[in-house]
């Protein structure tokens, strides 16, 4: 199936093909594929994945993820494998549950929407593209700027889609 919804509550193991022609690129659980894909294609197909550009910075502790076009991230992270990378701009991937309502959050996004009801779904703009994220808010913030905290990031090399942290 393409629907990552079949996927995760019909199958006891995910297989995700990938390339042309079309090779295994990972198997796994759904949970498993979900929490670490390989590649940007493996997390597509087991569910919505937020992607923004940022540049690759390194200092002395470690590296700084930064929004190439609004500014509108600036990340910690310290996976040895960007070091590869400093200097050039990476895919940055967030999962709608990973990008969290925190007032101390690394990531900003404007408020076009709440949406009622459990789950305290937020309809924002991150990075200029439309994302959903978790969180509470009320009227009196929509079209201004709320901080969110990025839980379980993933960084995607922007030629070949490989996941490199």
């Amino acid at each position: 199936t393409n629907d990552p919804a079949d996927a995760a509550s019909l199958a006891s193991m995910v297989v995700v093909l990938g390339g042309h022609p079309a090779s295994v690129t990972q198997v796994g659980t759904f949970a498993e594929v979900h929490a670490q894909p390989v590649d940007l294609n493996a997390a597509l197909a087991t569910g919505p994945i937020w992607t923004t550009n940022v540049r690759v910075d390194a200092d002395a502790d470690g590296f700084w993820l930064t929004d190439v076009d609004t500014q509108s991230v600036r990340l910690r992270a310290w996976s040895p494998a960007l070091g590869d990378h400093v200097g050039r701009s990476v895919l940055l991937g967030v999962r709608t549950e990973g990008l969290v309502r925190d007032a101390r959050g690394s990531a900003r996004a404007v408020l076009d929407r709440i949406v009622p009801g459990p789950g305290a779904q937020l309809l924002c703009r991150w990075a200029g593209r439309p994302v959903q994220a978790i969180g509470v808010a009320d009227a009196s913030e929509l079209d201004t700027e709320i901080a969110f905290r990025i839980d379980d990031p993933v960084t995607f090399d922007r030629r070949d889609g490989r996941r490199i942290s």
